[in-house]
């Protein structure tokens, strides 16, 4: 370091300890050791519902509350994290101030300027606003200067003109802190209760679910059951998705991102029958955040800034439509069924339900019953929980293939009137089975799935 360098340094760290010495010397008002700068309830954390935070040419942020929620209502609609706004407000009801000098007595330089503190204008301003029981307006206002040595600060009250020292956390938040990093970071405000519509659209191709009556359906590719456990834990990871950070706000042009119409999205919808009371939340994920990374870009429609959100993000929010769909053969219960009709390549045989189990009959060509007897306990028990209840391990959305077709069995309920029908077909090498109920998905099965659907199985004597 040069010796020029040296002593101008010298002098800075000279002239800096005279002004703090000087500092410590100005007159104070008020009793001995450090006094709360609001009188107590002057700053009411629980009825607090408006938080604005001014940083000069930096920026405004106004934060609302609603009810235990919080949201960013300026420079735009984003809902934040509730408990950062409480610990904004903590920290300011809870400023100490360990000297109060009047602007009189502010110490001046060499020159007889006023030591600059930053508070003309201040560095930053932060207001919280309230309402008191009988629904008067109130507003306490905090400005923030310049920080001190060992952790202290300077700040002014609105509406004093004394200027406190104080410790640094609240600066810390306000000044330093990134607004951005008080946001929420979850994707959805989601009501599982109040949701009845999901669409998903992941290229050129499309997904449309609904629910009704409290069951998930499948509209769009296929028209069919969806699994209502898979769907909980679906809408469960939802609720939980987060963004990993906060990339970019109000970006002049999305498709940089690849977050143009191309863009994979996944729309919630709810609020019922009403027009007036329904809403809707739409996420698009866009390109890669850069060469090699798993990081992409997204955005949620009404809330203009650019995300990140990793690969296992992705993955759980555009889960594959194949995955929730309902792995059983049939929505049927088997106590719902009173009859089954087996209508086989050789042979039609009806199984009737009676007070102490099922008789199993063998049908001719007309209908009419060649043969009868007991059904087998233990061989309908394995159909029935084969067709309603067997969980398939692979789902496959495509035709049923007639050419390996043996069977079908239309399932009836108490009075008389079809419930389903439930095609099977099985693989003549590896001997997989395979369910489809009209619905083009085929729940396969192993070949090791119970599926006595031959008269003999059941308790009737060869035909």
């Amino acid at each position: 370091m040069r010796p020029r360098t040296t002593m101008l340094l010298l002098l800075a760290a000279i002239a800096l300890g005279a002004t703090l010495l000087l500092l410590e010397r100005v007159p104070t008002r008020g009793g001995e050791g450090p006094q709360a700068l609001f009188a107590a309830g002057a700053l009411p954390i629980e009825r607090i519902d408006e938080f604005e935070l001014r940083r000069g040419d930096r920026g405004a942020w106004r934060f609302r509350r609603e009810g235990a929620a919080w949201r960013q209502v300026e420079p735009f609609e984003h809902p934040v994290d509730a408990f950062s706004m409480r610990q904004h407000i903590a920290a300011a009801e809870g400023l100490r101030s360990t000297r109060s000098i009047s602007p009189e007595a502010m110490p001046t330089d060499a020159e007889g300027a006023p030591i600059e503190v930053g508070l003309d204008p201040p560095i930053a301003t932060a207001l919280f606003r309230w309402r008191d029981a009988e629904g008067a307006p109130h507003e306490a206002r905090v400005d923030l200067g310049r920080r001190g040595v060992a952790g202290r600060a300077w700040v002014r009250l609105g509406g004093d003109e004394r200027i406190h020292t104080v410790g640094s956390e609240l600066h810390g938040r306000l000044v330093d802190g990134d607004p951005r990093s008080w946001r929420s970071r979850g994707l959805f405000d989601l009501d599982e209760s109040n949701l009845d519509r999901i669409s998903m659209r992941l290229g050129d191709a499309a997904v449309e679910m609904r629910r009704r009556g409290g069951a998930w359906e499948l509209l769009q590719p296929v028209a069919t059951r969806l699994d209502p456990e898979a769907m909980r834990q679906w809408l469960l990871g939802l609720q939980r998705a987060e963004s990993g950070a906060f990339f970019e706000d109000e970006p002049e042009d999305l498709r940089r991102y690849g977050l143009g119409e191309g863009a994979d999205t996944l729309r919630i919808e709810g609020g019922g029958e009403d027009p007036s009371r329904r809403w809707s939340q739409t996420l698009r994920i866009g390109g890669p955040f850069g060469p090699g990374s798993s990081d992409r870009f997204a955005i949620v429609e009404g809330r203009p800034a650019v995300l990140l959100i990793g690969e296992g993000t992705r993955a759980s929010v555009l889960r594959p439509v194949v995955g929730l769909i309902d792995p059983t053969g049939t929505a049927v219960r088997p106590q719902e069924i009173r009859t089954i009709e087996l209508r086989g390549e050789s042979e039609t045989i009806r199984l009737q339900r009676t007070l102490d189990g099922f008789v199993a009959q063998r049908l001719d060509a007309g209908g009419e019953v060649e043969s009868e007897a007991p059904a087998l306990r233990e061989a309908v028990e394995a159909l029935l929980e084969s067709l309603c209840n067997a969980r398939a391990p692979e789902v496959a959305v495509q035709p049923f293939p007639h050419e390996i077709g043996v069977a079908v069995a239309i399932l009836s309920g108490f009075d008389g009137a079809p419930l389903d029908a439930v095609r099977i077909a099985r693989e003549p090498q590896q001997g997989r089975w395979a369910l489809e109920n009209g619905d083009s998905v085929l729940r396969i099965f192993p070949p090791s799935l119970a599926l006595p659907i031959e008269g003999v199985r059941l308790g009737l004597p060869p035909g």
